[in-house]
């Protein structure tokens, strides 16, 4: 198993939490008292799952073997990647934000969940189509071999019990605020 395999299996839960995040958006800009605990349980979900989580590993293991193998930090893909995991953690503070005064931020939260959304699901394109590419092809077979390994210990021996209380925090809101699918799987397009 190539490490980036993990991490695009996780690209789907994302995609997924996307189309919930934008449904929960769109109830809490209309009643914002009747959603505040769904809307804190995504953006918990978010910070647990996507940054804590699957942008740890990114950060954490594959990008510095790709910064080993050659590829700089500080342009080109990684570079670009690291950029948007800050514009993310800016957009989920927004949201957070929102939260103290849930009436007056109610247009805040829906635009800063809106706009992380869209970001995301350009982000995880970027890496299924171009990063992770680029790392099968230029990390070794004991470099792989070494991620996979690290990447497991970090979900299961640091983050076994909390993976799966994310996931089952997603499936109820998923349950609470259900997403049509595309063909492909993926939630279909809000428009």
């Amino acid at each position: 198993m190539h490490p980036t395999q993990r991490l695009i299996e996780e690209h789907q839960t994302i995609l997924r939490a996307m189309g919930v995040l934008e449904r929960i958006a769109e109830a809490y800009g209309e009643d914002p008292g009747g959603t505040l605990d769904d809307a804190r349980a995504m953006v918990e979900f978010l910070r647990g799952f996507a940054e804590e989580l699957h942008h740890a590993k990114e950060e954490a293991f594959l990008f510095p073997a790709m910064e080993e193998a050659g590829h700089s930090r500080h342009a080109g893909p990684i570079g670009v990647m690291l950029m948007e995991h800050d514009d993310g953690r800016g957009l989920i503070a927004e949201m957070l934000n929102a939260f103290e005064d849930p009436a007056a931020g109610a247009d805040t939260f829906e635009a800063a969940a809106l706009s992380f959304a869209e970001m995301i699901r350009n982000h995880i394109l970027k890496e299924d189509e171009i990063l992770f590419p680029l790392a099968e092809e230029t990390l070794s077979d004991h470099v792989r071999a070494r991620l996979v390994e690290r990447m497991a210990h970090h979900d299961e021996v640091l983050h076994g019990k909390e993976y799966q209380r994310q996931l089952a925090v997603l499936a109820e809101l998923a349950l609470e605020y259900p997403v049509a699918r595309s063909t492909d799987g993926r939630p279909a397009s809000p428009t």
